[in-house]
């Protein structure tokens, strides 16, 4: 979400809209902006996951919220109740008067400009691979092996372990030694196989 409205700001940023403004801008889409609904858009989906329909609803929910004004509020979309993650929705629901910042909305016409990205990211397949709470693939859960694994003077050797423990966990680390004829305690075996299980329990 956030490379893409970045992407966006980039690609169009000395455009000027139909009201003769650019796209950047004080109250328009600022890098504040972009952290901003990135942050809320990896919550709704946190908050909504088992559901793929609600994922889906509440991504919709969060871009109409973006140009909800009191004139013109737009929360259709969003929750009821008071527990609602909506203020607007929690408000009603105590019968009390929500009131719009003004910095709590962008106008409608820098909004419409986001539409395409909004439903690149509401894309069912896409929302799919979260609804377990799953947010990478097993190529990205590698790749954060590899990358966590302390680096030698051979480019090999952090892949190469990464590889192994990525598919036989940490009691690789006791086969290897067993290998190189070193014979490793209980302790050193039951705390391998614990962090194994840490690792799998964790995945």
């Amino acid at each position: 979400m956030g490379t893409m409205l970045m992407n966006l700001e980039s690609k169009i940023r000395d455009k000027k809209l139909g009201e003769g403004r650019p796209l950047d801008g004080r109250k328009r889409l600022t890098d504040i902006w972009i952290l901003k609904i990135q942050k809320y858009y990896g919550l709704v989906i946190m908050r909504n996951i088992g559901s793929l329909e609600d994922m889906e609803k509440v991504v919709w929910a969060e871009s109409f919220n973006l140009f909800s004004t009191d004139e013109n509020p737009q929360h259709t979309l969003c929750p009821r109740g008071e527990a609602s993650w909506c203020n607007y929705r929690g408000a009603e629901a105590l019968s009390q008067t929500y009131k719009h910042s003004d910095y709590s909305h962008l106008p409608l016409i820098v909004v419409t400009q986001m539409k395409p990205i909004f439903r690149d990211q509401a894309n069912l397949e896409l929302l799919k691979k979260c609804v377990n709470g799953q947010c990478r693939n097993s190529n990205e859960s590698l790749d954060n092996v590899i990358w966590n694994h302390p680096k030698h003077s051979s480019p090999s050797e952090p892949f190469t372990w990464a590889i192994a423990r990525f598919n036989m966990g940490n009691i690789v680390k006791v086969m290897v030694l067993s290998k190189l004829g070193l014979h490793p305690g209980s302790r050193c075996i039951t705390a391998m196989q614990q962090q194994g299980t840490a690792r799998l329990k964790k995945s």
